[in-house]
Parts: structure tokens; sequence; C-alpha cells
């Protein structure tokens, strides 16, 4: 699961080099509110990451012998690393502590 790690780091790369462009807002206050924004929403996403751990969900087996049919329901579960939720978690902080600083001044 590393290249978990990286991919998750593209995609955030990604959602913080297009904010200030595409998310325009009045007087030039654009980028600070857009980071402090963006960086609030992966603050939560990467918190929810790490509580959360990952997804689980249930199938039903079903065998069949002869007349008699048995069901068994086997719960499966999808994993989180714990390291996804920590770096969305850092990176979210980072952005709000810039973003914040920049509308200040």
């Amino acid at each position: 699961m590393i290249g978990g790690g990286a991919a998750v780091g593209a995609v955030i790369g990604a959602i913080v080099s297009a904010a200030p462009r595409r998310w325009r807002l009045i007087e030039g206050k654009e980028e600070s509110v857009n980071k402090f924004t963006v960086g609030l929403v992966l603050l939560i996403f990467g918190v929810a990451l790490l509580l959360i751990g990952g997804i689980s969900y249930t199938t039903q087996e079903r065998t069949k012998i002869g007349p008699i049919s048995i069901e068994h329901p086997e719960e499966h579960r999808i994993p989180y690393s714990p390291v996804a939720g920590v770096l969305l978690t850092v990176t979210g902080g980072a952005l709000m502590l810039t973003g914040r600083g920049k509308s200040d001044s």
C-alpha cells in the first residue's frame, strides 16, 4: 500500500495548486480564503480517515447441498493506511495556518 500514499499526495498537490485558479472571490482575497477552506476540508477528511480506519461490507455466501441451502454472512474490510490520514491532517492544518496568516495582513 505504499503506492496509495503517493497517490494521495499527488491528489492533495493537485487540489492545492488548482484551488486559487478555480475559485475566485472578490477583492484579491481568493488565495488566502481558498487555502484556509481547502485546508479545513483536508483536515476534516484526514481526521475522519484516522477515526474510521476503513470500510467494511458484508456478503452472503450461499452453499447448496442437494435440497438444503445454507447462507453464511461473511464480513470483509478494506483498511485505509493511517499514513494517509496523518498526511491529510497535517497538510490541512498547514494550509489553514498559511491561509489564515495571509488574510490577517
